[in-house]
């Protein structure tokens, strides 16, 4: 990341700094740290700002990555992993992560379903755990999560968030809808 504007506090070291996020070319602010040379003689350098400091805080804030309410902490956990690779622009891991918890996720469901992805995503719409139209459009993205693990190319950016997205919303019908109605009846 390479900063374009500094302000420096009266210590040389600390003071505000102003960047453009290499993934997005949004603006970015933040509090810094120099530790090997002054605020002021980074503002005649170019190159990366961590070779010469870190960042104490910045805005704007990115949003914790979460998987959908009642989605056991284990499959949680997998899908947080896929979801944060992905917004890091870890696209490989991202697939892979993202594969693994809609399939940690299925068997949770019923370990006895066998098959490819798309049989066993099938299966789930017909015993009614899941609508045909989520099926019929996961069934149109399904192909990645197999490319994920076999491809060198896998992924674009936007595939891979429409993949997320789908695990998203299997994710609210397999266990947040079903987690909402159990809290209503106590």
């Amino acid at each position: 990341m390479t900063a374009f504007g500094f302000s420096q506090r009266n210590d040389g070291k600390t003071g505000s700094i102003a960047m453009e996020c290499a993934k997005c070319s949004g603006p970015i602010v933040g509090s810094f740290l120099a530790t090997q040379i002054s605020i002021a003689a980074m503002a005649q350098r170019s190159g990366d700002i961590a070779d010469n400091g870190f960042l104490l805080n910045f805005w704007p804030k990115l949003d914790a990555a979460v998987a959908p309410k009642h989605t056991p902490d284990k499959i949680a956990e997998i899908f947080v992993e896929g979801e944060e690779a992905r917004r890091a622009g870890r696209l490989h891991s991202a697939g892979m992560g993202l594969g693994k918890a809609l399939d940690v996720a299925i068997k949770k469901i019923d370990p006895s379903l066998r098959g490819a992805l798309g049989v066993r995503l099938d299966q789930l719409a017909a015993r009614g755990q899941l609508t045909k139209e989520l099926v019929a459009w996961c069934q149109t993205i399904r192909p990645m999560r197999n490319d994920a693990m076999h491809e060198e190319d896998a992924f674009k950016a936007d595939e891979l968030a429409s993949f997320s997205k789908a695990i998203e919303l299997i994710f609210m019908y397999l266990f947040t809808l079903p987690g909402i109605l159990e809290e209503m009846k106590t």
